[in-house]
């Protein structure tokens, strides 16, 4: 919390990235939006709490990119109707 207040940024729009549980924890007690990612040591942790989790950094797949191109995304969909 102490970034939170130093940087005079509201916490809602921190999202604190993790690979271990207790970073995790520590995330939401801080009150802060937490993802996941694991680490090869920390891949059998329990990650419920988690406001996001992907598996590795690898790139997304291919259908995602693609979906991303011809317009089917949700969110470029979304950003069309304003």
């Amino acid at each position: 919390m102490c970034a939170v207040a130093r940087l005079a940024v509201p916490a809602a729009r921190f999202l604190v990235i993790e690979d271990s549980v207790r970073g995790l924890c520590a995330a939401k007690a801080a009150g802060l939006a937490c993802g996941v990612i694991p680490s090869g040591l920390t891949a059998g942790g329990s990650f419920g709490a988690a406001d996001a989790a992907r598996p590795d950094l690898a790139p997304r797949p291919r259908a995602c990119s693609r979906a991303a191109e011809d317009g089917s995304s949700p969110r470029r969909r979304a950003t069309e109707h304003r």
